[in-house]
């Protein structure tokens, strides 16, 4: 992401920069712990990216196909509120 000069301090792009970087940092965590993290990160990154760390990180896991469609169904169900 590349900020203009202008903006390298200020509030907002901050604030983004933390958004992503928890963002990133998420991807590495145990896939086991995806679903607390996405508990506690939803309203911060929204629902929709939340689904897609998942999808990305069971690509790059190698994880099996039952496992992830188990653990997407328990993060639909968890997140349905946050739209």
């Amino acid at each position: 992401m590349v900020l203009p000069a202008s903006c390298v301090f200020c509030v907002c792009c901050a604030h983004t920069r933390t958004q992503v970087d928890t963002y990133i940092k998420a991807f590495y965590l145990p896939w086991e712990e995806l679903p607390r993290w996405a508990q506690v990160h939803v309203a911060e990154v929204g629902r929709a990216r939340v689904v897609s760390l998942a999808e990305a990180m069971a690509e790059a896991y190698g994880i099996r196909r039952s496992a992830k469609v188990t653990l997407l169904e328990r993060l639909q169900t968890a997140l349905a509120e946050f739209g």
